[in-house]
């Protein structure tokens, strides 16, 4: 499955539980990112991948969001792509919140991606409250933190 670059908006989903994740890191492969590491925090999930021109654009500002909120924890999820390649990108961007690597896309699917850049709120006990599909404003991403801090 090969998922375009979209500018579209999703909206807030009634809050249901993320579906399964389990995938490598992408600078440690032998480290795993699952949803138990992140119940009882805030999560944001960006989904990504360096063949989209908007993800490009973003990861700088989410990397700076990233290192100035405290109280919840950041993943990137680089999307369909090989691990040198994805490490490349991250890398040359200055992303060091941490990355996984989704070389199969099992994980696009099992969320329902509409498109890439997509940015996913999930509160403490593992439900997805909003989603942003295509990208995210500064503000657009510091008010939905704020109402994950709530």
């Amino acid at each position: 499955m090969v998922l375009a670059c979209s500018g579209c908006l999703g909206g807030s989903p009634s809050p249901l539980p993320l579906p399964a994740i389990d995938l490598p890191d992408l600078r440690t492969p032998s480290v795993r990112h699952t949803n138990a590491q992140y119940l009882g925090r805030p999560l944001v999930i960006n989904v990504f991948a360096s063949t989209c021109v908007p993800c490009k654009k973003e990861l700088p500002m989410i990397e700076r969001v990233a290192s100035q909120e405290t109280g919840l924890a950041f993943l990137g999820v680089d999307q369909l792509e090989f691990r040198r390649t994805a490490l490349a990108f991250v890398d040359g961007l200055g992303v060091t919140f941490p990355v996984a690597l989704d070389e199969s896309g099992d994980l696009a699917v099992s969320l329902q991606l509409a498109g890439l850049p997509t940015t996913i709120f999930v509160d403490p006990d593992g439900r997805e409250t909003a989603r942003v599909t295509g990208p995210i404003t500064e503000n657009s991403l510091r008010q939905h933190i704020h109402a994950l801090l709530r």
